[in-house]
């Protein structure tokens, strides 16, 4: 299962390279990511770049020894793609069955294998993970008899079997949209992570 690495649809380009490649000990956030998933097994990655720059690239050619073993494919995007369409390209080049999604300025401590399991528990075409810091996300609400309560706040996780991208058509937000659709549809899984979920701004 492959992991798709996405921009933030609310910054621009730079912000978003900024906060991707912000280090914490010493390790950019994104590649944090990259580790998190590496420790459940995962090992192959696509880095979605919407900036003009090429930081993640030469990042991970200064650092060979920490992707051994790893297939990451970088894709560079056009700075006004957002998740839906972004998703769209992916599966063009080559994300064609269930993947994950991950923001790409998010540190967490994230049970990747508990929310994969309870997704294929679930047999929904996609899960989407929440927390419950609003400071830190965007709220899911209620008010359109979406299937969860409006304290439930997007993580920014998803899991997403191929099926998914019917319900990707236009250049919006994942969280729009598309969770709309699919609530409606009783084909979203809400799986709560448990566990403080930070977004680094």
């Amino acid at each position: 299962m492959k992991v798709v690495i996405l921009p933030n649809d609310e910054k621009t380009p730079q912000e978003n390279i900024k906060n991707t490649m912000t280090k914490i000990g010493g390790v950019p956030i994104f590649f944090h990511t990259i580790m998190l998933f590496e420790r459940y097994g995962f090992s192959e990655f696509v880095i979605c770049d919407n900036s003009q720059g090429h930081e993640i690239r030469d990042y991970l050619n200064e650092h060979l020894e920490k992707i051994k073993g790893l297939k990451i494919r970088i894709l560079k995007l056009s700075p006004h793609l957002k998740g839906t369409k972004i998703l769209q390209i992916c599966q063009k080049n080559g994300v064609e069955n269930a993947f994950f999604v991950a923001p790409n300025d998010t540190i967490t401590d994230l049970n990747v294998e508990k929310m994969l399991s309870y997704h294929r528990q679930n047999a929904r075409v996609a899960t989407i993970c929440v927390a419950d810091e609003k400071k830190y996300f965007n709220a899911l609400g209620n008010d359109q008899g979406l299937k969860y309560e409006s304290k439930i706040i997007n993580s920014g996780f998803y899991i997403f079997e191929s099926e998914a991208t019917d319900y990707m058509s236009g250049n919006v937000s994942l969280d729009k949209e598309p969770v709309v659709c699919m609530a409606e549809n009783d084909e979203l899984t809400i799986y709560s992570n448990g566990h403080f979920v930070q977004r680094c701004l």
